[in-house]
């Protein structure tokens, strides 16, 4: 099952905020960790309709291995217990004339929760995610 953000509003909008996903940021002593990526994890267990906002997850911020910002989540999958299990990301090309959307399992990401909504990084570097084939979902 795949939502996007226009029948997500209808859903969710009375959900609460609760927390955010996966394992720590991968640690890159020679890398600034952009601001987007200073907020908590949320942790994998929130990641269900119940628990997390997630019209704040739709569009948000895709970082890299290096902490690149790559793209943003396009569309979420969850299965039939509500649980988001991964997402569609829409990664942004050289000169941002052409888009190329993936499809990633959550275990692939952690999320973060900022002030300003979430921000996730994958744990593949901007080249390798290029290289995965094309969602056409």
């Amino acid at each position: 099952m795949f939502l996007t953000q226009a029948t997500l509003g209808k859903f969710l909008a009375p959900m609460a905020l609760v927390g955010a996903v996966a394992a720590a940021p991968l640690p890159h002593d020679d890398i600034a960790t952009p601001a987007a990526l200073n907020g908590p994890i949320v942790p994998e267990a929130a990641l269900q309709f119940t628990e997390i906002d997630v019209d704040r997850l739709m569009g948000a911020p895709v970082f890299d291995a290096a902490n690149d910002q790559v793209g943003f989540i396009a569309e979420l999958m969850v299965d039939g217990h509500g649980r988001i299990t991964g997402a569609v990301i829409t990664l942004d090309h050289m000169l941002f004339l052409l888009d190329h959307d993936i499809a990633l399992n959550m275990n692939a990401m952690t999320v973060h929760d900022t002030v300003t909504g979430f921000a996730v990084q994958t744990d593949q570097r901007h080249a390798a995610l290029t290289d995965i084939p094309e969602f056409n979902g």
